[in-house]
């Protein structure tokens, strides 16, 4: 078959290190029944994961990969479609998703993918500086306040544009995000989203005032229980105060 090429309109850039690949692929649990690859492309990542594990499903949107993804392995579960459109709240019970996301929808593939309860984790690639804002960091921000909830994220390494074929302009990093006890009921994920985005709407103004007209409620008094000045701006927020803030406007407690 002859060599594909990456195709920039769909964000393509192939990792091209093993020891970087064999990394990625490792932090993956050995308990995890089920792992779902988004946009694997040649199989950079795919022909390490298929020796590790036998419940192995790759979402592929560039038909040119399809066949040979499926020749790879009887046992992998090949689906052709654009990831963004693809239901993850029915994935099995004990689930990990892995990738190197295109960059220009790695966000919205990565909110799609909190969708489902049963993820246990997920090991992604994005561009550096959007990357490090699920990291928690000096300032709060959106992606951090709104994932934090319900993983625990770290770094698990950084990338220059030489690891890649062909390289990208900007750096990169690789995060991973494990399911902890999460501290907004799962029923409730929508409604704390939108209170998240609400929140970091205007992240460099004050929020007591925003939060008055939104609220009827007491706003000097809960910033008092919260341990919250006055002047606080979205972006000042310690994520256990986003989350009391939810809880209390939403069901005074």
């Amino acid at each position: 078959m002859p060599k594909i090429k990456p195709d920039k309109s769909l964000g393509q850039h192939f990792l091209k290190n093993e020891s970087t690949i064999e990394n990625i692929c490792s932090q993956i649990p050995q308990n995890i029944k089920h792992v779902f690859e988004i946009g694997p492309g040649p199989a950079t990542l795919t022909k390490k994961l298929v020796l590790r594990n036998s419940n192995l499903t790759v979402i592929e949107t560039d038909l040119r990969f399809v066949d040979m993804l499926k020749d790879l392995s009887e046992e992998i579960i090949v689906i052709h479609q654009d990831a963004l459109e693809y239901d993850f709240s029915d994935l099995p019970e004990n689930s990990w998703i892995i990738s190197n996301l295109p960059y220009n929808i790695s966000v919205p593939l990565t909110v799609n993918f909190t969708n489902s309860e049963k993820i246990e984790g997920m090991t992604l690639m994005y561009q550096k500086e959007v990357g490090e804002k699920f990291l928690e960091g000096k300032k709060s921000n959106l992606l951090y306040s709104k994932l934090s909830a319900f993983f625990e994220i770290s770094k698990v390494m950084t990338l220059k544009p030489g690891a890649f074929n062909p390289p990208p302009k900007v750096d990169s990093i690789v995060i991973n995000f494990k399911r902890i006890d999460s501290l907004i009921d799962f029923q409730e994920k929508e409604k704390y989203f939108q209170f998240v985005q609400d929140l970091y709407s205007q992240k460099r103004k004050q929020i007591k005032k925003h939060l008055k007209n939104k609220y009827n409620a007491n706003i000097e008094l809960i910033f008092e229980d919260f341990d919250i000045s006055l002047t606080t701006r979205a972006e000042d927020l310690k994520l256990e105060q986003v989350v009391n803030l939810f809880k209390r406007l939403n069901h005074g407690c």
